[in-house]
C-alpha cells in the first residue's frame, strides 16, 4: 500500500531534530563552560580525524537561517536540546544570562514561524567540572542537573510546553562509561565496571524522576517523558513472528531502565543477576524514579535478528547476510525495527503518547556539478521506515509525532562529520553553506500530504 501522511491523521507533528553540541558551535563563547565533549574531543585520536564541535553547523549563529529552511520544507516541530554549560557558566549555580538569552531568542524564533519546540534537556553534554567531580557517579551531579533544569524551564514554560529530561541513557551511560562499544567510545571515555555503570544508570533515573517532578511544578500543563534508544530485535523468520517470544527478549534487553522508569522497580530476576553489582537504592528513589510521565520519546534506527532455537526453547541471534544493505554507519536497514520497536514499548511499558524522537539514516552524501544533493537511498530508507511506522498505528499504538534525525549533517560524536543524517547538506569546505538535500524536498512533499 502507497501511504502518505495525511494516513497519520491531522494532529499528527512532524518534525526534525538536533542537539546542542552537535549542531551549535561557539564552544567558548558568552560564557559557555566547557563540556565533557569539548575535553574528550580536543584530546587527539578520540574523534574520527581529530573532528570536534567547536564550531559544528554554528547554529548558535545561523539560526535564524535553519529555522527558515525548517518553515521553507513545511516542518511543524523542531526537537533540539538546550545545553547545560551555557545555562550555569560554573557548570553548577552561576547563572549565565548570555545562554539563556540565546534560548530564548530561538524558540521566540521557532513560536513566530509556527514551529513547536521541543525540548531536550540533556544529550550528553555534562558540564566537566561536575565530571571532574565523579560525574554522574556522584550522586550530586542529579542535584545540579535539577537546579539546571529549573533555571531553563522556568525561563522557557511559556513558549515549550513539551519536555525530554534525558536522551539514550542507555548510550551515554555504556558508551561513554563502559567502553561497551568497539567502534565507539563517547565522553568522558571511562571504563567502569558493571557495579559503577548501574549505579551510574540509577543515579541518572532519579534525577529523571526529580526532573519530572519540578517541570510539572513549574507548568502543569507540560508534556514531559524521556527519550531512549531501545534495543529492538525482530524474528528472522515466520516461525519466531509470536508477540510472546518478542515480548520476552525485550524485556530482557530492555528492563534495566524501562521497568524502573515505568513499572516501578527492578525485577528480581535482574537484581539476581546483578548480585553485589546491584546500585545503591536509597528510601523513595524508585518512587521518585517512576514519577509518572505524559510522553515517551523512542530513537529507532536498526535491530537485531533473532531466531527461536526449536531444541533449547531460547533465542538466539541471527547475522545478517553480508550483502544486506546497511547505512554508512554499518547499520543494517531494517524497517521492521520501527514497527517492532513502538509495538513492544506500548504493550509492555508505556501506552499513552508515544513519539520517534529520532529515526534516519547516514549515508555518503555529496554535491554533484550543479551543486544538488541527490539522496535517494534516504529517501527510500524514509518510504520503507514511515510505512511500517504505519503499519502500528493502524494497530493501534498511539505515536503522535516523527522527528526525522537530522535536520542537517552534523557533529556523529566519535565518527566526526564522516556520517551524515541530515536531509540539509552541510557544505564545510565552503563557509557551512547549507544545501538542501533532495531528501528535504521529499520530507517536505510527504508533510504536505504527497506520497511520492
Amino acid at each position: 500500500m502507497n501511504i502518505n501522511s495525511l494516513m497519520f491523521g491531522n494532529n499528527f507533528i512532524w518534525g526534525t531534530a538536533t542537539a546542542a553540541y552537535q549542531v551549535e558551535g561557539a564552544y567558548n563563547e558568552d560564557g559557555r563552560c566547557e563540556s565533557i565533549w569539548d575535553r574528550f574531543s580536543h584530546i587527539e585520536g578520540n574523534i574520527y580525524k581529530n573532528h570536534n564541535g567547536d564550531v559544528a553547523c554554528d547554529h548558535y549563529h545561523r539560526y535564524k537561517e535553519d529555522v527558515a529552511i525548517m518553515k521553507n520544507l513545511g516542518i511543524k516541530a523542531y526537537r533540539f536540546s538546550t545545553a547545560w554549560p551555557r545555562i550555569f557558566s560554573d557548570g553548577k549555580s552561576k547563572i549565565n544570562q548570555k545562554g539563556i538569552d540565546f534560548y530564548n531568542r530561538l524558540v521566540d524564533e521557532l513560536v513566530g514561524n509556527n514551529i513547536e519546540p521541543f525540548i531536550t534537556l540533556y544529550h550528553w553534554d555534562l558540564p566537566q567540572v561536575l565530571e571532574d567531580n565523579g560525574g554522574w557517579l556522584n550522586r550530586d551531579t542529579g542535584k545540579y542537573y535539577n537546579d539546571y533544569v529549573n533555571v531553563i524551564v522556568d525561563t522557557l514554560k511559556d513558549r515549550v510546553k513539551h519536555w525530554f529530561t534525558f536522551n539514550e541513557i542507555k548510550m551515554f551511560v555504556l558508551i561513554g562509561y563502559g567502553h561497551v562499544s568497539p567502534v565507539d567510545v563517547h565522553a568522558p571515555g571511562k571504563n567502569y565496571g558493571l557495579k559503577e555503570l548501574n549505579q551510574i544508570r540509577h543515579n541518572v533515573l532519579v534525577a529523571h524522576g526529580n526532573a519530572v517532578r519540578i517541570i510539572k511544578e513549574l507548568n502543569p500543563e507540560s508534556k514531559v517523558g524521556i527519550a531512549h534508544a531501545p534495543e529492538v530485535s525482530v524474528p528472522a523468520d515466520d516461525f519466531t513472528a509470536q508477540k510472546e517470544n518478542i515480548e520476552r527478549i525485550f524485556r530482557i534487553d530492555n528492563d534495566p531502565i524501562f521497568a524502573p522508569l515505568y513499572l516501578g522497580e527492578y525485577p528480581e530476576s535482574l537484581l539476581k543477576l546483578w548480585g553485589n553489582n546491584s546500585p545503591e537504592i536509597l528510601e523513595n528513589d524508585m518512587e521518585i524514579i517512576s514519577t509518572p510521565v505524559d510522553v515517551i520519546g523512542l530513537n529507532i534506527y536498526s535491530a537485531k535478528l533473532i531466531r527461536l532455537n526449536q531444541e533449547t526453547n531460547d533465542f538466539e541471534n541471527v547475522e545478517y547476510p553480508s550483502d544486506y544493505p546497511r547505512t554508512l554507519m554499518g547499520w543494517p536497514i531494517n524497517s521492521d525495527a520501527l514497527f517492532w520497536g513502538v509495538k513492544m514499548v506500548s504493550d509492555i511499558y508505556f501506552s499513552k503518547e508515544i513519539y520517534i524522537t529520532e529515526n534516519g539514516a547516514s549515508f555518503d552524501d555529496k554535491p554533484d556539478a550543479d551543486n544538488k544533493v541527490h539522496d535517494p537511498d534516504r529517501i527510500k530508507f524514509l518510504k520503507a521506515y514511515l510505512s511500517k511506522l504505519h503499519k502500528a498505528v493502524s494497530e493501534g499504538v498511539k505515536v503522535r509525532g516523527y522527528f526525522l534525525w537530522s535536520l542537517m549533517d552534523n557533529f556523529e560524536w566519535a565518527r566526526g562529520y564522516k556520517q551524515k543524517f541530515g536531509i540539509v547538506y552541510i557544505d564545510r569546505e565552503n563557509g557551512l553553506k547549507r544545501i538542501i538535500k533532495d531528501s528535504g524536498y521529499w520530507y517536505k512533499a510527504w508533510i504536505a500530504g504527497d506520497s511520492a
